[in-house]
């Protein structure tokens, strides 16, 4: 046991020396509270295998296995490296880091470059084959919230794909295809609002001083499909209502008329929401492709198929579902018109 970088390591283990030219090492490590930045700069193994500490301030506990040979200066043999194991912290701030930086790039806002993450516990990661690989792992990052799991190599090239959930007000002028979207359906008669949230999914490429990024806002197209499905059944329940409270006192002449002009309301509300909902379609099938056709290297090439693809998919089962919702809206309103002037014409 030992006090060091802030903190404190117990550790179990050997070292063997069966072969002389090449010493093997092998450990049971348990860290608790490492301060970030003196770990970073201490450990040429920390440099190599993440990156991301020499931008990131904070404390860190881990427990990990850890193997490896050493060299004739003693040192790790960095392919040699083989390891799993768990991390924690409470919260840490990471700043300048340039794969973050391009995030904000690419959604237009100033909210990742400098970051502040809490309540990461026993995320779990492991060290093969020259890389650290993160299992997918749940975080808080200033107003957002997400799932981000992936690898970076010793080489320094980096993989790992993000969903979060920002809030709406996070966002300036990356709102505008939304709110395109929601006027041409207030356009037509169905009004609609957006949620609080917007759901983006991220891909990184690249290396860690050269990263590349893909994102989609996945989740606005089905947001709307959904709220024009429940905006549409409201405005034609309204109009219905609204032709029953004109046609109470009067004939039965004015009652067919009534009933004339609420089919043909509930009928222009439908191809407004048929409209709006293919609308919504063509934008999301419009991201997927451009998702799929921006990969920069082969490694990214099938997670960006797998998204754009369930991109798609997402959006023909919303389109489908907004259209049978119009539908079963339209036949709702006729038969209550018709129940409602049948009534007074008794």
């Amino acid at each position: 046991r030992m006090n060091l970088m802030g903190g404190s390591m117990l550790l179990n283990g050997s070292y063997s020396t069966q072969d002389p030219a090449v010493p093997v090492v092998d450990f049971d490590m348990n860290i608790t509270d490492f301060d970030i930045q003196q770990t970073f700069k201490t450990f040429n193994t920390v440099q190599k295998l993440a990156p991301v500490g020499q931008y990131t301030t904070g404390k860190f506990s881990t427990k990990l296995k850890y193997k490896s040979n050493l060299g004739p200066d003693m040192m790790p043999l960095m392919n040699t490296i083989n390891g799993q194991g768990t991390l924690s912290t409470k919260q840490v701030e990471i700043n300048g880091f340039a794969p973050l930086k391009k995030l904000d790039e690419a959604l237009k806002i100033n909210k990742f470059s400098k970051v502040t993450m809490s309540d990461l516990n026993l995320v779990s990661y492991k060290i093969e084959n020259g890389r650290v690989s993160t299992d997918p792992f749940d975080f808080k990052a200033g107003k957002a919230t997400g799932k981000m799991g992936g690898s970076t190599g010793i080489d320094q090239t980096i993989n790992y794909v993000m969903d979060l959930a920002i809030p709406r007000d996070e966002f300036g002028p990356a709102n505008t295809a939304l709110n395109g979207l929601v006027s041409q359906a207030n356009s037509k008669g169905v009004p609609v609002q957006l949620g609080d949230v917007v759901n983006v999914a991220a891909i990184f490429g690249g290396t860690v001083t050269n990263p590349t990024v893909s994102t989609n806002l996945k989740q606005a197209g089905t947001n709307l499909m959904d709220q024009l499905k429940d905006n549409l059944t409201n405005v034609v329940t309204q109009k219905v209502d609204s032709v029953k409270n004109v046609a109470v006192n009067k004939a039965c002449d004015e009652a067919q008329k009534q009933l004339d002009q609420a089919v043909k309301a509930a009928a222009d509300a439908k191809a407004a929401a048929y409209k709006a909902a293919d609308d919504a379609k063509t934008a999301a099938y419009a991201e997927a492709d451009k998702t799929e056709k921006s990969y920069k290297n082969p490694l990214e090439k099938a997670a960006k198929k797998a998204l754009a693809d369930q991109m798609r998919k997402t959006a023909d089962d919303k389109n489908k579902q907004a259209k049978d919702a119009a539908d079963k809206a339209e036949r709702d309103a006729d038969a209550k018109a018709q129940a409602d002037k049948d009534a007074k014409c008794k």
